[in-house]
């Protein structure tokens, strides 16, 4: 997933204190794991009904969000480890993957996928603004 539900991503330099990490650990006044994890879970359980497979791709980031390593694996560790631990009765397991090993996941399920003939561009995100030559390398095509 490319954008996070409301709240649930993490950034170091969110100056107005609107994103906070999560904080699996219940002995803490800050703990707030369940709150995240529910809201994920809610976000997972919409995403699903947009798959054809068993198997979803949730890329972790944002533009120009995610500058800390060390923080950003910390916090997709907490999450991780309180879904493991409370989160048994979705049947869904959520872990650390690469492209490739979610390829092969999607490979193996046998899935005959339709093909699509029309064009699907250009992208418009707004009035006017399009995205025509965007996944080009020819910088004349672009304007």
């Amino acid at each position: 997933m490319y954008w996070f539900p409301p709240d649930m991503g993490y950034d170091e330099r969110d100056f107005q204190d609107v994103s906070q990490p999560i904080i699996d650990d219940e002995t803490l006044s800050t703990f707030n794991a369940d709150l995240k994890t529910e809201r994920m879970a809610s976000y997972a359980l919409h995403m699903a009904k947009h798959y054809r497979t068993n198997n979803m791709f949730m890329p972790w980031g944002e533009d120009f969000a995610y500058g800390n390593a060390f923080d950003d694996y910390g916090n997709g560790d907490a999450l991780i480890r309180y879904w493991s631990k409370t989160m048994t009765h979705l049947n869904i397991d959520m872990k650390y993957s690469t492209v490739y090993d979610y390829v092969n996941a999607v490979k193996a399920e046998e899935i005959t996928w339709p093909t699509k003939y029309d064009d699907m561009f250009p992208y418009a995100d707004s009035t006017d603004d399009y995205w025509s030559g965007y996944f080009t390398s020819r910088a004349n095509s672009k304007s």
